[in-house]
């Protein structure tokens, strides 16, 4: 069964999705925004991963290439079949905000950013196929 509460969807494999076609549902996923942001100390989750990444972001500058966006750490799946919006998946950091741009150049590929930043250490960035 599949709940709604307060405009974000609970699956029963205990993934999360904020509604955004809801007010509180888009309330929510700025808020998810805005945690990643604040617990990365506002650097972009892909700072140092992306190459044109700047590092800094500024949550008041919505709009443009610079946005701050949620990222995916494991995509979200053709359709959005695999999307979870939790900020935390059994108690490690899981997503993470990044600028529009660096979020788009990462695509769909998984990189495993949070458990390196956690530890101080540089993610691994797997190969783009052509």
């Amino acid at each position: 069964m599949i709940l709604k509460e307060n405009g974000i969807w609970t699956y029963p494999d205990g993934r999360e999705i904020c509604d955004l076609r809801s007010p509180q549902g888009r309330k929510a996923y700025r808020d998810r925004i805005k945690q990643a942001g604040e617990r990365q100390g506002w650097i972009c989750c892909l700072h140092g991963i992306a190459p044109m990444c700047t590092g800094k972001m500024d949550y008041q500058y919505g709009e443009g290439l610079l946005a701050v966006t949620l990222e995916h750490e494991s995509g979200r799946g053709m359709g959005g079949s695999r999307r979870d919006d939790r900020m935390e998946l059994d108690g490690r950091w899981h997503n993470g905000a990044a600028h529009m741009v660096c979020n788009s150049w990462k695509s769909s590929r998984r990189i495993d950013y949070n458990s390196a930043l956690q530890r101080g250490l540089k993610p691994v960035v797997p190969e783009r196929k052509p």
